[in-house]
């Protein structure tokens, strides 16, 4: 017997891992769904029939998005005529609200009711967006656990399920047996080098993960280097970093080699929440364009920008924002971390002190129970 259809879109790598996740997690409650609309691989091994690719969305900052803006209104009407077409019985919008919550009027428009997954970061900057979330979907799944409280008394119906990369962070095998399948040896230190899943924070860390590598070899050569390329990235893009002496391709696989890994120099973003909650030391970084940037200042309302961070309320993983994100600095927060065992082990219990509220397994599975609601109560509706 054919179940119903439902429509998702997701905008990014880490929206595709999580709503994967949630398709296989829904046949439980939606036996025989049929999903449409836009995702990644993640997305099309667990069934989805897809009108776009993720990639097609990957973009990072305002001057970015300015320049994909064709692309994107071209992916916006086809997504929305598919809803149209298909009647789905319900529509889940995975994370990415700039692009999300546009999308979602005209889904409401059509009678179909939306499930938010993944709060914007209104605590963080933007607060209004709080009235807009309430305005514009039907249900609020939110992963961090303080923020239902900041929905109360708009009307929205917001609950927190967990964060999702409690059940999706998971190491199969143990840290010296990933380095050897890498052809690196398990008694040298190693850093994990994690540009980013969209090519704009590929092309700004990158030469300053490359400069840093650099400096710190000719000082410590025994170091390994791990070189993460996202599904997103081509190979071109990081075939430089595969240059370094002792460096390996991670494609697939990723949390073992966090998990084998001795510092991770990371993208600020979901990255940086996988290695926290499998406690490793990290540096985070960010570079955006100009526009960005001077809209961030004038808005963001955190003092942090990695999450590990705004949840210990201080800065237990050093952050390199902007014009601070320079290969002389990267070395310089790097080498206390891979000279001195005991400021990576401080380093590492109070980042897995920060994240230990999320890490709560069942969110895919309780995000799919209320995509399961909603689907069943618009079909009531309609017969």
């Amino acid at each position: 017997m054919a179940g119903p259809t439902l429509f998702l879109s997701c905008a990014e790598a880490s929206g595709d891992l999580h709503a994967g996740h949630l398709i296989e997690a829904a046949a439980e409650f939606l036996p025989g769904a049929r999903w449409i609309g836009c995702g990644g691989d993640r997305c099309a091994a667990a069934g989805m029939e897809r009108v776009h690719r993720v990639e097609e969305l990957s973009v990072l900052g305002a001057s970015d998005v300015i320049r994909a803006l064709p692309r994107i209104r071209r992916i916006f009407r086809d997504l929305v005529e598919a809803a149209r077409r298909h009647r789905p019985a319900a529509a889940v919008l995975v994370d990415s609200p700039d692009l999300h919550l546009r999308l979602a009027r005209p889904l409401r428009r059509l009678g179909i009711p939306v499930v938010q997954y993944v709060s914007p970061q209104v605590w963080a900057w933007r607060p209004g967006r709080i009235w807009t979330v309430a305005r514009r979907v039907d249900r609020l799944l939110c992963i961090l656990p303080f923020e239902p409280a900041l929905y109360a008394g708009t009307g929205l119906r917001a609950e927190y399920i967990g964060h999702p990369l409690a059940d999706e962070v998971r190491v199969e095998r143990d840290p010296a047996a990933t380095l050897q399948a890498h052809g690196l040896d398990p008694g040298r230190p190693t850093v994990a080098l994690l540009p980013g899943s969209r090519m704009g924070e590929v092309e700004r860390l990158l030469p300053v993960y490359l400069g840093a590598a650099r400096r710190l070899a000719a000082e410590l050569p025994q170091l390994q280097w791990l070189v993460s390329r996202a599904p997103t990235i081509p190979e071109s893009a990081v075939a430089e970093a595969l240059a370094l002496p002792a460096a390996a391709a991670v494609e697939g696989r990723l949390h073992d080699a966090l998990a084998a890994s001795d510092l991770v120099w990371v993208a600020s973003g979901t990255a940086s929440v996988e290695a926290a909650l499998l406690g490793r030391p990290m540096v985070i970084l960010y570079r955006a364009s100009w526009l960005t940037t001077w809209i961030a200042r004038r808005v963001v309302r955190v003092p942090y920008l990695g999450l590990v961070n705004i949840l210990a309320g201080r800065e237990v993983a050093p952050e390199l924002l902007q014009e601070a994100a320079t290969p002389e600095g990267l070395a310089a927060v790097s080498r206390p971390l891979l000279t001195d065992p005991e400021a990576a082990a401080a380093c590492a219990a109070e980042i897995r002190r920060a994240v230990e509220p999320l890490d709560r397994p069942g969110a895919s599975r309780r995000a799919a129970e209320v995509v399961a609601e909603v689907a069943g109560q618009r079909a009531v509706a309609a017969r």
